[in-house]
């Protein structure tokens, strides 16, 4: 029981510390340990919270617990995202979600992120292709800036070319998470409220 106790007190202490020098540059840290609050609403403005823990993520890739919560009701699974995946993913998974299930995603696919190849190739062309749609780097509206409490997160807004969906994009090149869209016609529009520090959990 000690052992556990200090084992979790010494991951805490290095997560924070990766947190904190990361958050010195407004960027979150995005790895295992670490919680993505994401929420929704139905179509009748009821809220559903979404949160993913990320409980693995090295060479095998990144796994994430996630629940949904919806007034009593909450379900539960699991993603699995492969490296390539995230590196030079194509397409989301807009899949439904199935209580319980381990979802493993293809290597040309992402969920909650867009890959690290749509991020670098938008910020250098002003355009990218994701999802089989043509994605236009555009100025972000004014009062729509993405921040979690008092810091602002470094962020890009894109637009679909076909006047369909749009996001905000956080400014990270390993982890190119959504931070916010409107108008999506593949999946819920969803926002990512916050980031936070899973503690570890003793046996």
């Amino acid at each position: 029981m000690k052992t556990n106790f200090k084992l979790a007190i010494a991951a805490l202490t290095i997560i924070l510390f990766a947190f904190q020098a990361s958050a010195q540059n407004n960027i979150p840290q995005v790895d295992a340990g670490v919680t993505l609050q994401y929420r929704s609403e139905t179509p009748d403005g009821q809220e559903i919270k979404f949160p993913i823990d990320i409980v693995q993520n090295d060479d095998d890739g990144m796994v994430m617990n996630y629940t949904v919560i919806m007034g009593p009701n909450s379900i539960g699974g699991q993603f699995r995202v492969t490296c390539e995946g995230i590196e030079k993913g194509e397409k989301m998974n807009w899949g439904d979600l199935n209580p319980g299930e381990k979802r493993q995603l293809a290597k040309n696919e992402t969920i909650f992120m867009f890959s690290q190849k749509f991020l670098d190739e938008i910020k250098a062309n002003k355009s990218a292709e994701y999802d089989g749609r043509t994605y236009k780097l555009a100025q972000m509206p004014a009062g729509t800036e993405v921040s979690f409490g008092d810091k602002a997160v470094p962020s890009i807004y894109v637009e679909a070319a076909d006047g369909g969906p749009k996001f905000w994009i956080m400014d990270n090149k390993k982890y190119p998470l959504i931070l916010n869209s409107t108008g999506n016609d593949r999946g819920p529009n969803f926002t990512l409220a916050n980031i936070t520090v899973t503690l570890p959990k003793g046996e």
